[in-house]
Order: C-alpha cells, then sequence, then structure tokens
C-alpha cells in the first residue's frame, strides 16, 4: 500500500531476521507491478536485521539510521505465479499519462 501513494518506494525497511525469502519475493513481484502500471519508478530497500522479531528494537550504531521497531511482513508466498505451465500474461499501461502528452 505505501508504495502505490509514495514517491519512490519503500526505503531501509527493517524487518525480522527469519523473514521467508518467499514472501520477500511476493512483496518485490508486487511493487515491480505497481511501478509498472503507474509508470513510475518504485523501489525497496528491505533490511531483514538478524537475531530480530518482530516488535523488537532496532539497535543500529550509524548516525544516518534511526532505530525503530521491526516490522512485520504480512506477504504470502506466491504459488503457481503464471497458472500452469507455459501461461503467459501481460501488463497494459493506463492510457491516462498518454493523453496529457
Amino acid at each position: 500500500m505505501f508504495s502505490a501513494v509514495c514517491g519512490t518506494g519503500l526505503d531501509t525497511i527493517p524487518l525480522a531476521g527469519d523473514v521467508p525469502q518467499e514472501s520477500i519475493e511476493a512483496l518485490l513481484l508486487d511493487i515491480a507491478a505497481l511501478s509498472s502500471r503507474l509508470q513510475k519508478p518504485l523501489t525497496a530497500r528491505l533490511m531483514p536485521v538478524p537475531g530480530k522479531k518482530v516488535g523488537e528494537l532496532t539497535t543500529f550504531n550509524f548516525e544516518f539510521f534511526v532505530n525503530g521497531r521491526i516490522l512485520a511482513l504480512q506477504a504470502s508466498p506466491l504459488k503457481n505465479l503464471l497458472g500452469s505451465p507455459g501461461e503467459q500474461f501481460s501488463l497494459q499501461t493506463r492510457n491516462y499519462y498518454r493523453s496529457l502528452r
């Protein structure tokens, strides 16, 4: 949700160190789809913090980071991303931006 309304995406989001790789993949795919659909660059700098659990405070010793709570990543691993083997899909851009030119 945050990526849809922000200018650049998610930046330095602290996650639990044991967050599943599949959950991160699902989040990144959502952001990539939003970026394509909205025709704007979106990034995601996610920071799984080793040894930390959801709700714990970070303990960064770096002047450019502010400590905060580890956030939960509520993303389900993807299953059958393209359905059956060989199935294809296409992303369409919105015509709204083209009509402004």
